[in-house]
């Protein structure tokens, strides 16, 4: 406070006279220091009521500044420039002031403190602060020098331009997120909001424990959701997805927001709670696996029902044995049914692990409930492919095929080529000619499998292979755009048109020619296809060659299309 009250006097000391003014004033008033010194100097002095030893916002004419823990010789140098003195030091404590000599050009005011903010210049921010206070408070829509700091993880450089009048506000998140605890404890005390805009709330894209305890101490919203509607708990927010080790941090971090009164039942926009999102993730991740426990045993629901109808033993059933067990020892129903007719044992026997599927049977899961696709479970095993999960079902009493879904179940089993199991349908009775929703025929299904020879069961069976879709493409169409060629074979004996179009011109040759494929193209042009043909766009089989990049195709196409060189 001396260094203050010393640099007041002589601020008013009379301009181009060489006064001294000496003393150790330690631990005196200030009002007592200031009317001491105006006896040695010959001034008067007229004190501000408030003056106080907190005082330490001064304005001397046009110049103020702000000068708590700024060094006497420094600060004095520089608000005696403004009024074109100087100061010089004689001793200790004793000091005189004389006119600046002249200068031809002033020094231009600096208007970016950022650079020397980035440089950690301490000293140099201080001296120009004490100048251009404003400069701690730009109007600017770029970063504002306390950003700058407190990216940098620079406290004292954030201490010097809060006491200088900076914003907190625009430092708190970058020094949040790079968990610079010190920092973000300065910028709150300083009234930063712990609730900053932007598309995430801050408490979301934290990952230091106690960054986040501090946050909350000063009213951080625990309720906030971001753009995807995500809680603050959601596990996908900070933990590494695909990861077997266990990041202590993180889980300090949901102890943390758990012990502040977050809650395990809060609701994203899908109606997920945390347990559903850490069951979700748990399969992969050690971490999740972890916080699944720690929701549960801070009493989240384990059967909880988003707005699918899903719960989390649906999201944990094609997963981790552990995730599954954890749930159900929660008390999880081991049997629920979401939206669309699916349980959790039918997703763990399509593509889940043997040892899933038996502990949910064991806990009572219905063996042969069929889902509106029409599969079992065990059907379910068998179209994916799951040779372990569909013998252990068969062993336990699962059914194959339900009766009453049979017809759906055919148009799945002919897209996934199984011969074995579309023939035990058409044996039950199942409909060869139904379609689905887009009016595709199991035919047309069993050509995109490129089974020929589920092809010709379906033939044998009496359904119509030379159908149309609703775009009007006949089975000659999907086979061409895949390039089988022995079940195009196949389609043309049976009479399938080569010159059929379809609702927007396409021929089985353009579908041919855009997926690249020459074989089929020699083979519908020997059978009569125009390479002439035009889509309603305008575009021929040769446009669409070049659109692939075929450079064969293009060449025979160019040799088979008048005009086209």
């Amino acid at each position: 406070m001396r260094n203050l009250v010393v640099i007041l006097l002589l601020a008013l000391l009379p301009a181009g006279a060489e006064e001294r003014v000496s003393g150790d004033f330690t631990g005196r008033p200030v009002a007592e220091v200031l009317e001491a010194l105006a006896v040695q100097a010959g001034v008067t002095l007229r004190l501000p009521d408030d003056l106080s030893d907190g005082h330490a916002f001064l304005r001397v004419g046009e110049v103020s500044a702000h000068f708590e823990e700024v060094p006497f010789d420094v600060a004095a140098r520089l608000i005696l420039s403004r009024e074109g003195r100087q100061l010089t030091r004689l001793g200790p404590s004793s000091y005189a002031v004389a006119p600046l000599p002249p200068r031809e050009t002033p020094a231009p005011p600096v208007s970016d403190l950022n650079p020397l903010v980035w440089q950690g210049r301490l000293r140099s921010v201080r001296e120009l602060l004490i100048l251009q206070p404003e400069l701690a408070r730009p109007r600017s829509d770029t970063r504002v020098p306390i950003e700058v700091a407190a990216s940098g993880g620079l406290r004292e450089m954030v201490r010097l331009l809060l006491e200088a009048g900076a914003d907190p506000d625009p430092g708190l998140r970058v020094a949040a997120e790079s968990s610079y605890v010190g920092i973000v404890r300065l910028l709150l005390e300083a009234g930063a909001d712990p609730n900053p805009p932007g598309n995430q709330p801050l408490l979301f894209t934290v990952t230091d424990p106690r960054v986040l305890e501090l946050l909350c101490a000063h009213g951080a919203d625990l309720t906030a959701s971001d753009n995807w509607g995500r809680t603050v708990l959601a596990p996908g927010l900070r933990a590494n997805h695909h990861s077997e080790q266990v990041d202590q941090q993180m889980l300090a971090c949901y102890q943390c927001l758990l012990r502040r009164g977050a809650s395990v039942e809060a609701r994203s926009k899908e109606g997920r709670t945390p347990i559903h999102e850490a069951a979700t993730l748990a399969s992969n991740n050690a971490t999740s696996r972890q916080l699944l426990a720690l929701f549960l045993a801070a009493g989240g629901d384990p059967n909880a029902v988003d707005n699918e109808g899903k719960r989390p033993l649906h999201y944990a059933a094609a997963g981790r044995l552990e995730v599954v067990q954890t749930l159900l020892d929660h008390g999880a129903d081991p049997d629920p049914v979401d939206k669309s007719g699916v349980t959790p044992l039918q997703t763990a026997a399509g593509y889940g692990n043997v040892d899933v599927v038996r502990l949910l049977l064991d806990r009572g899961a219905s063996i042969n409930r069929v889902s509106p696709a029409g599969e079992t479970p065990t059907c379910s095993a068998y179209l994916n492919g799951q040779e372990e999960n569909y013998h252990l079902l068969l062993e336990r009493g699962g059914k194959l095929l339900a009766d009453e879904a049979r017809d759906q179940l055919l148009l799945r089993a002919a897209s996934r080529g199984k011969v074995e199991l579309v023939a035990q349908l058409l044996l039950l009775g199942a409909d060869p000619s139904i379609r689905d929703e887009q009016q595709v025929t199991v035919v047309m299904k069993a050509v995109e499998s490129g089974q020929l020879e589920l092809v010709r069961l379906l033939f044998d069976k009496g359904a119509d292979i030379l159908a149309l879709d609703g775009d009007g493409d006949g089975a000659l169409a999907y086979a061409a755009a895949r390039g089988w060629m022995d079940i195009a074979q196949f389609l043309l004996a049976q009479g399938a048109s080569v010159t059929r179009t379809n609702d927007k011109g396409w021929t089985p040759l353009h579908f041919a020619a855009s997926g690249g494929h020459l074989e089929m193209a020699r083979l519908l042009i020997a059978r009569g296809a125009s390479c002439t043909a035009r889509l309603k766009d305008g575009r021929t089989p040769l446009d669409l060659a070049r659109e692939a990049d075929s450079k064969e195709l293009i060449e025979f196409l160019q040799s088979n299309t008048p005009g086209s060189r």
